[in-house]
């Protein structure tokens, strides 16, 4: 999304970067970003330019003109880049790779000559509202367990908290009050975590994998995607809060969902405005939806 909520940015498996008018439906910009499956995209700066990654080594900010995009910078990488995200408090944005590297990048696409290290393959990260603090996901090479690990970004230092889970982690997201963090995984989870301390709130049990999760702008709701049977499925945290304060531990698992689609769900994500939300599959269709 744009930062107003009026754009959407998406990247095809043909290698096609599109932005669309949530509003009417018509396309608005499109090219040829890549030579392969478009893996991760983001409006950037003041959304006047345009951050696009596959699966290959390089990332591109693209800025654009009247008609078209243009490549600003080529920013090339050691190993295979898997995550591109932004920092709205910095400006700048990180790029996490399968050498289980995150680097950091200024707002003219420039590398600041820091990085952090992870203990394996960076599969997706997060910042926290105040841009102070920055969540990892990974495979430890070491124990073979996947894993999330916390660094302060003032100073790069690891902070000690750790998540883990079975198998693989798909998605992390810290609510935009700083008070949770919402992950999503392939043990057919969800799990709500308090975002300082690390201590798990509640798990929402999916019918297969968690691939995608996010908040609402105004951190009441949450989303997940679940992949196996192509549903969307919303929650209120006050309801989680509610429901907690009766029974402690709190499990919910999501009944049928009437947000379908026909193939592998992949992506669900809050427009900024909260009027909308939308997700996406394999079959490369884009579904916008009113929430309520």
């Amino acid at each position: 999304y744009s930062s107003d909520g009026k754009l959407l940015l998406a990247g095809g498996a043909d290698g096609v970067a599109t932005i669309w008018n949530i509003e009417t439906g018509v396309m608005h910009r499109q090219w040829n970003a890549h030579a392969s499956a478009v893996h991760s995209v983001s409006f950037y700066d003041d959304d006047s330019q345009a951050l696009t990654s596959c699966l290959d080594r390089d990332v591109k900010r693209w800025k654009f003109n009247d008609k078209n995009a243009e490549v600003l910078s080529v920013l090339s990488h050691p190993a295979d880049v898997r995550v591109v995200r932004c920092n709205e408090g910095s400006k700048g944005f990180v790029t996490g790779c399968e050498d289980g590297q995150v680097r950091f990048w200024n707002q003219e696409g420039q590398a600041d000559g820091t990085s952090i290290q992870a203990d394996g393959e960076v599969v997706a990260i997060d910042f926290n509202a105040s841009g102070k603090t920055i969540a990892v996901a990974y495979l430890n090479k070491e124990t073979s367990r996947w894993e999330v690990g916390f660094w302060d970004l003032e100073n790069r230092s690891r902070l000690p908290q750790r998540l883990h889970c079975r198998r693989r982690f798909r998605s992390v997201r810290y609510s935009p009050d700083d008070k949770f963090l919402l992950t999503g995984d392939d043990d057919w989870e969800a799990n709500l975590w308090h975002a300082d301390s690390g201590e798990l709130y509640a798990t929402l049990l999916q019918d297969g994998n968690a691939s995608s999760v996010d908040f609402s702008p105004d951190s009441a709701n949450l989303i997940v995607a679940c992949e196996d049977t192509a549903s969307v499925n919303t929650l209120e945290i006050k309801q989680i809060e509610t429901l907690r304060k009766q029974n402690g531990v709190f499990v919910h698992r999501f009944g049928h969902s009437s947000l379908l689609h026909r193939s592998r769900l992949l992506q669900a994500k809050f427009s900024p405005d909260a009027r909308s939300f939308v997700s996406t599959c394999a079959e490369g269709l884009i579904r916008v939806w009113a929430p309520g």
